[in-house]
């Protein structure tokens, strides 16, 4: 298997990438009554799943400052990983 170089050689991170343009695409043409409803609901919730990589690409981190993000939120991940695996393995007692 080849080492994975950067985030976005992950097809989670593409696909979710597609999403998120898909849906600033298919919003633009919903009602301007629907901008801060649906449409502002469906647009967060997209962005959300890769919000962290899409920042650096739009220019509001700097890459440094995306590095220590990056790196932090990779930290909390495995700080969370390691807590649903501990309680899913007290649930199994």
């Amino acid at each position: 298997m080849e080492k994975l170089k950067s985030y976005k050689d992950l097809i989670v991170w593409q696909k979710a990438y597609q999403l998120v343009l898909l849906i600033y695409k298919i919003t633009m043409n919903f009602p301007k009554t629907e901008m801060y409803g649906i449409t502002s609901q469906m647009r967060r919730s997209a962005i959300s799943i890769p919000s962290n990589f899409i920042r650096k690409d739009i220019g509001f981190l700097k890459d440094n400052d995306f590095e220590i993000v990056y790196n932090l939120c990779q930290e909390v991940s495995r700080m969370l990983n390691s807590l649903i695996s501990s309680i899913k393995k007290r649930k199994n007692i």
